[in-house]
């Protein structure tokens, strides 16, 4: 497992990232998640929207998400 660093902006797959940090889906995006658990159902794991709690988006394991910013 690759060390997860806050201070550092790095692009990692889903599963590296921990639960409860912010990410963004590239370097450029607007909309900044939370990184949640997984869900077994959906077989995905879940970004919560920051901003909004309703909001939620699947990804799947692999995809590569962008963290360690400040906004």
């Amino acid at each position: 497992m690759i060390k997860f660093d806050d201070a550092i902006e790095q692009n990692l797959p889903v599963e590296n990232i921990p639960a409860g940090s912010f990410v963004k889906r590239n370097e450029k995006a607007k909309r900044a998640y939370v990184r949640e658990s997984y869900c077994q159902s959906a077989k995905r794991y879940v970004l919560t929207a920051w901003d909004d709690a309703n909001f939620h988006l699947y990804v799947k394991k692999g995809t590569v998400l962008f963290s360690g910013f400040e906004f």
